[in-house]
């Protein structure tokens, strides 16, 4: 499960990840949790923009998808956009 996740962090790197994608991001936990914060700094600064904006825009149209814990680790991001977003997550 950690090396599928793997693959889901480098795919998430890419232009434009795919929805598929970024739902594996709701309800992390854990190791894989511990994955993706180990990887986010290595995201560039659009591609973590771009991840938290479209995590927002899932979360309002499906209320099972959980981001919470991505946007906790954007709360600690250093650019202010990715920070201002988190908290809108959060909200």
């Amino acid at each position: 499960m950690e090396e599928e996740f793997g693959r889901t962090l480098e795919r998430l790197q890419e232009a434009g990840p795919q929805r598929t994608d970024l739902l594996e991001l709701s309800n992390l936990h854990g190791k894989l949790l511990a994955q993706l914060a180990e990887a986010w700094p290595s995201f560039s600064l659009e591609r973590r923009q771009g991840i938290v904006a479209r995590l927002i825009e899932i979360a309002e149209a499906d209320f099972e998808a959980d981001f919470c814990e991505v946007f906790k680790i954007g709360l600690a991001d250093e650019d202010p956009q990715v920070r201002a977003s988190s908290i809108e997550g959060l909200w």
